[in-house]
């Protein structure tokens, strides 16, 4: 009777870590309307999202079309950047937040992209 229990516990637990495993990677899947919807959640995207499109190479207009307006954006002679605002930074205790950042150069394409902590 003991060992029905223990194999009866053991699958129940094991149904309820593959469902919230489903869960999990449900939400960190990319999709536009989940990056647009909620910035702060940016950041449980973001991997999905930079494993799914080779930004380098895009035309600004191409980003701004995939990912919506910037953040913020600066300028420099050589180097143009955006900036995604991504959500508290990953982890325990999420103190900083993290932004991804997309360098342009002068003809308005990426050429480099990766994830800040600031």
């Amino acid at each position: 009777m003991g060992k029905k229990y223990v194999r009866i516990i053991f699958i129940s637990m094991l149904v309820i870590f593959l469902c919230w495993i489903g869960v999990n990677k449900y939400q960190a899947n990319f999709s536009r309307e989940k990056w647009m919807e909620d910035p702060s959640n940016r950041v449980n995207i973001v991997d999905d999202l930079l494993s799914e499109y080779n930004l380098v190479g895009k035309s600004k207009a191409e980003v701004i079309k995939l990912l919506g307006a910037p953040t913020e954006q600066a300028s420099s002679k050589t180097v143009n950047t955006i900036i995604y605002y991504l959500g508290p930074e990953k982890g325990f205790p999420g103190i900083d937040i993290e932004l991804l950042v997309i360098e342009l150069d002068d003809n308005g394409e990426v050429i480099k992209y990766e994830t800040h902590t600031s």
